[in-house]
């Protein structure tokens, strides 16, 4: 099937308006959890206190939080020091693991942008804002892959695989977050892109973009360094039987953007390994992982979340807290009993699906189905090497990156039934996970889709003695504190 240019446009302005109509809404959650953790550490600033904790009365759950949080914000301005992150911070701390670069310094240049405009004091910054760059990489993935992918598996095909990722669920939440893993996203897309190209055209401009989509991978997610070392391996391996490079320039060309770009990777990547040699708290492997995973990434699913938390009483014991209100992580459809079809489709139509993407591309492009092929397999390794050498193991947003490769297999599963079986055989995992992201059910995971803007919310933790850090956050602005 071939569709003329202005089509092509037609096509991705309309991915973009859906992908960017399923994601708006969400941008004005409050802040929690992880994003705080980057807001205040590597994009806008915190306020820090000592041992002087919040009059009790502040504290009391018995007073409506709209009462208290207006007075609270007053008692950490007068008692707190503001302490704005650097630049120094957003591109070269990782503690934590939490700062990807390439959001942190996207998301500081449109938060300066915005309180510049706006005049907003200190310690004030818009919600949508910081989720802003997340949004646009999400949404430019979910194009691109339709765009630079539609002349190798089809149109139909790429627009297959390009539904399938606008709609999964974990897309559209890690597209609305104060995170980078939207950015590690789009840069697959790209990193792949990019392979494919240098294998073909085979001149030093096109390994060049491949080296540095590559790098740029690592810098947005430090756990994307088992795929970029698979895609590397495949470069290095078409290079070698190659006459008009050869290994040798090969080698020279991947080396000159390390020389470049180094110097802001390497810090972070050696941040994020102390992290994880000293301080990871994911030690205990937890029952059914690789199944929970399995099902997370074919269907978006996950166990579900505690209820939103809308109360202004203190968390100092984080740990304890999510294991009194977390349920305990089921398997497969023992999640939703109300929805046992899931199961089916996750364990039966899924790999069905993934088995008839990579019989099209073997006939059609193999270097294509060895760079998704070595994704996939890449993240499986990465939770075998941490499982089993680094005695710790990674949650299940740490290796999104895979989406973009399962789509491309999905996308090309079309290109094996021609007419309208193809269409049919589309509208089933496509189907199903349009339901899942937006069906109103509350057993899903993404239950704290349900907070109103609006809602006001305190997160207070001592990550060492003598300092806290406190996060308010109410609807559109946001009041950060350490």
């Amino acid at each position: 099937m071939t569709v003329s240019r202005t089509g092509l446009w037609i096509i991705t302005l309309l991915l973009a308006a859906v992908s960017l109509w399923l994601r708006w809404p969400l941008l004005d959650r409050a802040i929690s959890n992880d994003e705080q953790i980057t807001v205040t550490a590597n994009v806008h600033g915190a306020w820090h206190t000592s041992e002087i904790e919040p009059p009790s009365a502040l504290m009391d759950d018995n007073v409506p939080a709209e009462e208290r949080l207006p007075k609270l914000i007053a008692w950490v301005e007068a008692h707190a020091q503001w302490r704005p992150a650097t630049w120094s911070d957003c591109f070269f701390v990782n503690t934590g693991h939490n700062n990807s670069a390439p959001f942190s310094i996207a998301a500081r240049l449109f938060d300066q942008a915005f309180r510049h405009v706006h005049a907003m004091p200190e310690g004030v910054a818009s919600v949508q804002v910081l989720r802003l760059p997340a949004l646009i990489a999400g949404v430019a993935s979910v194009c691109l892959l339709f765009l630079l992918f539609q002349d190798r598996i089809g149109v139909i095909a790429a627009l297959g695989a390009a539904l399938w990722l606008m709609v999964h669920p974990d897309h559209i939440e890690f597209s609305a977050r104060a995170r980078g893993y939207s950015f590690a996203m789009l840069l697959m897309v790209l990193a792949v892109h990019h392979l494919i190209r240098a294998c073909e055209q085979n001149t030093a401009g096109s390994w060049l973009r491949f080296h540095v989509s590559s790098i740029l991978l690592i810098y947005a997610s430090s756990g994307a360094v088992y795929p970029a070392a698979a895609l590397m391996v495949i470069g290095f391996a078409t290079a070698c039987g190659m006459r008009r490079l050869g290994w040798g320039r090969w080698l020279a060309l991947a080396m000159l953007p390390w020389l470049v770009l180094g110097p802001l990777v390497i810090p972070s990547l050696l941040s994020a390994r102390d992290y994880v040699r000293h301080e990871y708290p994911y030690t205990r492997y937890p029952a059914h992982h690789v199944e929970r995973l399995w099902n997370e990434y074919a269907l978006g699913v996950r166990s579900p979340p505690a209820p939103p938390n809308t109360s202004l009483a203190p968390i100092w014991d984080k740990p304890q807290h999510d294991r009194a209100h977390k349920p305990a992580a089921q398997p497969g459809a023992a999640l939703h009993p109300q929805q046992p079809w899931l199961r089916l489709v996750g364990w039966a139509v899924m790999p069905l699906l993934f088995m008839a993407g990579g019989f099209a591309m073997w006939r059609q492009s193999r270097l294509l189905l060895a760079c998704c092929a070595g994704v996939g397999a890449s993240a499986w390794l990465a939770v075998l090497h941490q499982k089993y050498l680094l005695g710790v193991y990674g949650l299940s947003w740490y290796y999104l990156y895979i989406l973009p490769a399962m789509a491309l297999m999905v996308g090309a599963s079309l290109r094996l039934l021609p007419g309208w079986r193809s269409a049919l055989l589309t509208a089933l995992p496509v189907v199903t996970l349009w339901a899942w992201a937006i069906w109103p059910d509350g057993t899903r995971w993404r239950l704290d889709y349900r907070r109103a803007p609006g809602t006001p919310m305190l997160v207070m933790r001592v990550p060492t003695p003598g300092d806290r850090w406190i996060t308010l956050a109410s609807g559109h602005t946001v009041h950060l504190g350490h």
